[in-house]
């Protein structure tokens, strides 16, 4: 195994808090993440650079500008060396790329957080195992609807001329697919044992975000003991306002009525029970009116 392997990679999911545990797990000491949360590396195709992506706008892994003005304000705020910079942006996505991405650790724990993840195929996880075996999984899951309204207030928020409906975009396969957090997770533990995966809820780090944070320090085998906990992690608040019907909301519940149930009967906790009881309220109520 590489000595710059990632010790850990967050698969999601998508609208579950990634952004908030990236933050954290940057201010510990023992720790070192890339300015890039998101590295999209076992998602998209290999052998291509960021500079071609930006040039190549019939690729699927095309590069907009604005993401690229992310990535540069990203890689200037962490002030990174010019050989990152240069790997980072103008050498192909190969094993080799990718494991120089994390260099700059030099023996912390290190990883990459790319929610895009949860939903790979077994055969696009199989890289990933071999690179390294004992890698450690972090899955966040949260209320199937919650997840899928933050998902469209966020995307609606950054393209206010979209022409697709809320209809539509409901009924997208993508924003669906991270919703099947049973069949996503089968996938995962197909590759990896389920002592290497941590699966964790929204839930619980709205209700106590510094027992989460340890969660996830323990799962990394971290040092708690003495580390100042950073000022902002009481803090997890939805980035983007945007009014979204309430029908669609009711209109979410009933169409994923059995996927509650699925959850409920696998997860057997008290998040999934919850989610489930307020599915339920939702459901029947509408039915009375």
């Amino acid at each position: 195994m590489h000595k710059n392997t990632p010790n850990f990679v967050c698969i999601g999911a998508q609208k579950a808090g990634t952004g908030w545990l990236y933050k954290n797990l940057n201010l510990h000491p023992d720790v070192w993440l890339p300015p890039i949360k998101e590295i999209h590396f076992f998602d998209r195709d290999n052998n291509t650079s960021h500079l071609k992506r930006i040039l190549n706008k019939d690729s699927k892994a095309y590069l907009s500008i604005n993401q690229l003005k992310s990535i540069v304000k990203a890689t200037l705020n962490f002030k990174c060396d010019i050989p990152w910079l240069l790997n980072y942006f103008f050498y192909p996505h190969n094993p080799n790329w990718y494991l120089k991405i994390f260099n700059p650790a030099k023996g912390r724990v290190t990883g990459e957080l790319t929610p895009a993840y949860a939903i790979l195929e077994k055969v696009n996880i199989l890289p990933l195992q071999k690179l390294n075996p004992d890698i450690k999984i972090i899955y966040i899951i949260r209320n199937p609807v919650d997840r899928l309204m933050s998902q469209a207030r966020m995307y609606f928020a950054r393209n206010k001329t979209a022409k697709i409906s809320f209809d539509k975009f409901f009924n997208k396969s993508n924003p669906l697919a991270h919703i099947n957090y049973v069949k996503n997770l089968k996938t995962w533990q197909s590759v990896f044992p389920e002592s290497n995966i941590l699966i964790l809820f929204f839930d619980e780090l709205e209700n106590d975000p510094i027992r989460f944070y340890f969660k996830v320090l323990n799962f990394l085998n971290l040092d708690t003991n003495g580390i100042q906990i950073p000022k902002q992690i009481k803090k997890k608040r939805n980035s983007y306002s945007f009014a979204i019907p309430e029908r669609y909301e009711i209109q979410l519940y009933q169409e994923h009525d059995k996927l509650f149930d699925e959850l409920d009967d696998f997860f057997k906790n008290e998040y999934s029970k919850k989610w489930k009881l307020r599915k339920d309220a939702i459901v029947t109520q509408f039915k009375k009116d």
